[in-house]
């Protein structure tokens, strides 16, 4: 299992969100234990991000623009694994 870092408190279940406000994000999907994130697109296309920690998953949730935060915060630094065209 993972390790997670200091001062990062992990969500107890697998958690998923809608994005509905978003033009272009359709869902993501965060599994603690295995620190992996998939994200659905309106385009049809599903992605994942692996490793991502807790208090990013937090961040996200709470970025006025989950857009944005996902460019600049997750996809810049874990690339995405393509798992859906």
């Amino acid at each position: 299992m993972p390790s997670i870092p200091a001062g990062h408190a992990a969500p107890v279940t697998q958690e998923r969100i809608a994005t509905e406000h978003s033009s272009w994000l359709m869902y993501a999907d965060y599994d603690p234990v295995s620190l992996r994130l998939e994200v659905g697109f309106k385009s049809g296309q599903i992605v994942q991000h692996w490793p991502v920690y807790p208090q990013t998953w937090l961040d996200f949730k709470a970025a006025p623009s989950k857009g944005s935060f996902y460019s600049f915060a997750i996809k810049k630094v874990t690339p995405p694994i393509e798992i859906k065209k």
